[in-house]
């Protein structure tokens, strides 16, 4: 018995100690990727409150991205990266919403009651009361400047960020 208990700590130590705990059901958090599978948008205000509805019956992480019409990042993010077959598939597993705090005052107020700061934003949210995480993505700091991620890189904080 103590020789499984030392090679568990030894995983435990070597491996990262959220994917162990994840493992053996401890982590008590439901919502995993995995369960769950579309390729649907919801947009704005109203898709939020459907996804967030969404996401709690299927205890599936929503993945909330936060964008205008004239951001040449979010642009740039849409179109090389969310046009990616790789990361599509990864995505397929979270309700996804887009919204963007310019069509509507009621797009605004929830901008704003998630506490986002400019655009894009990305962030993750497990249900209605669950824990909403803020990422820094799709781009990441660069020396001075921001680069978007890679598609594998992408893939892996949706992995890291979404269970």
């Amino acid at each position: 018995m103590k020789k499984y208990i030392y090679i568990f700590l030894f995983f435990a130590i070597v491996a990262n100690w959220d994917v162990v705990t994840d493992v053996l059901g401890l982590s008590g958090n439901p919502y995993t990727i995995g369960q769950y599978t579309s390729k649907k948008w919801y947009s704005d205000h109203i898709g939020y409150s459907e996804a967030i509805r969404i996401s709690d019956e299927n205890q599936t992480p929503a993945l909330i991205y936060m964008h205008t019409d004239w951001c040449q990042y979010c642009k740039k993010f849409e179109s090389e990266l969310l046009t990616n077959d790789v990361v599509n598939a990864k995505l397929s597993n979270f309700v996804k919403i887009k919204i963007n705090p310019e069509h509507s005052e009621q797009d605004n107020q929830l901008y704003k009651k998630l506490k986002s700061k400019g655009y894009p934003t990305i962030m993750f949210q497990h249900g209605a009361t669950g824990k909403l995480t803020h990422v820094r993505a799709p781009y990441k700091k660069n020396g001075s400047s921001w680069k978007m991620m890679t598609a594998n890189e992408f893939v892996a904080m949706l992995h890291k960020y979404g269970t």
